[in-house]
């Protein structure tokens, strides 16, 4: 048991060595530091130039990612106007078939006004859901970004 209290004993002792010696070398750094100027300008550049790297990369990286974007946005673009064209297609046939009471097809008043209507709201909040993603409105972020740069 002495031997354990000797040891706690000895590494608290320690401690506070420690601790002093690794102020006395951080002094040593900022008074070296202090007297070379050089060595403050050469560290100044060399982050300065770390800082500049890395807003390169993330700037790439953005870049990248808009190009993966439009294209995404391009290919999706064009189904959703074919899948509307389409859809239209469809209502003006139901349409006009009714109109002319042709054959069989005979659509209620009433059904055939709903859905003229409900086709023409899911029309266009598809177009407004489409124009929104591809034409996004900046976030608070990406407009103070912009304002500093």
């Amino acid at each position: 048991m002495s031997n354990e209290h000797q040891d706690r004993e000895e590494s608290n002792d320690l401690a506070p060595d420690l601790a002093e010696e690794i102020q006395r070398g951080a002094q040593a750094e900022v008074s070296t530091a202090e007297a070379n100027p050089s060595l403050v300008a050469a560290e100044i550049e060399h982050l300065k130039a770390e800082q500049l790297r890395l807003k390169n990369k993330r700037l790439t990286d953005e870049l990248q990612e808009a190009k993966e974007l439009h294209k995404y946005r391009k290919r999706y673009t064009s189904r959703l106007f074919w899948i509307i064209v389409l859809w239209l297609i469809a209502v003006n046939t139901y349409v006009i078939l009714t109109a002319t009471r042709k054959s069989s097809f005979d659509l209620p008043e009433s059904v055939l006004i709903a859905f003229i209507t409900s086709t023409t709201v899911a029309v266009i909040g598809l177009f407004v859901i489409v124009a929104k993603w591809l034409f996004p409105s900046p976030t608070k972020e990406e407009s103070k970004a912009a304002k500093s740069e």
